[in-house]
């Protein structure tokens, strides 16, 4: 019993930490496109 509970709580960790990095992922690639938006406008 107490394995299995090992088991999905590590399961869940890594799923939350797959999530984290799938929003920072997210929020750089957000963020370089607002720069190369601005450089854009800048030049121009």
């Amino acid at each position: 019993m107490t394995m299995i509970w090992m088991v999905t709580m590590m399961m869940m960790m890594m799923m939350m930490s797959m999530m984290l990095v799938m929003m920072s992922m997210m929020l750089v690639m957000m963020m370089t496109m607002m720069m190369q938006i601005g450089y854009k406008y800048f030049i121009s």
